[in-house]
């Protein structure tokens, strides 16, 4: 079955990365995006920062997040071959 995990990107310390500060040697904290596919489409890439649940409710019914195509950042998802091809058409990799 295939597996898609959705895409991350690094939200920026608070801190002033002064000289003492350690965390000026890392990029920030991963965070996932979030995809979900409304009505045979999937959001764009690289997919949406915070899905409100009313945005997760009108997804599409499939393998993701409560029974709904919403593909929450931070986990991997198995997915059908019919979502496979939808997240490909969209830009993301599915492996």
């Amino acid at each position: 079955m295939p597996t898609f995990t959705p895409p991350t990107y690094f939200t920026p310390w608070n801190g002033d990365k002064g000289p003492r500060d350690l965390l000026k040697w890392y990029d920030g904290i991963p965070t996932g995006y979030s995809v979900l596919i409304t009505s045979g489409a999937a959001s764009t890439h690289p997919g949406v920062v915070s899905p409100s649940q009313d945005d997760i409710d009108a997804a599409d019914s499939g393998s993701g997040f409560g029974d709904r195509a919403a593909f929450i950042g931070g986990r991997s998802y198995t997915v059908t071959s019919g979502e496979q091809t939808i997240l490909e058409a969209a830009g993301y990799t599915v492996t």
